[in-house]
């Protein structure tokens, strides 16, 4: 919190505007957090189920944690199949992480 405030204080006796601040100061050191935030907003949206199954309609429409589990026959599981579909699921999501996990670093390693 300290950081924080003292970029704050920096910025505004060096005459910054208000959207200076938060562009030059705030938003640089909330990085880390709104990189966590985002990271698991879209892990979250991407793996729903419950909403999907009940507000969609067509086939068509529907996510891909929905189009895995209708590969189950009555009688008959795909579990190879299923278990490819999983893994090509997990893609996105991974590559969303890869993509912010230097902000992740950098937020661990930021106050020391």
């Amino acid at each position: 919190m300290a950081k924080w405030r003292q970029a704050v204080e920096a910025a505004i006796l060096d005459g910054a505007s208000e959207l200076q601040v938060l562009w030059h100061a705030i938003l640089p050191v909330s990085l880390p957090a709104l990189a966590v935030l985002a990271t698991l907003q879209f892990t979250w949206i991407w793996n729903d189920f419950l909403w999907p199954l009940i507000f969609t309609q067509s086939d068509n429409r529907r996510t891909i944690m929905l189009g895995i589990v209708s590969m189950k026959g009555q009688y008959l599981v795909a579990w190879g199949v299923q278990g490819a579909m999983s893994l090509l699921a997990t893609v996105p999501t991974l590559v969303v992480f890869l993509r912010v996990q230097r902000y992740f670093i950098y937020g661990m390693t930021m106050g020391q």
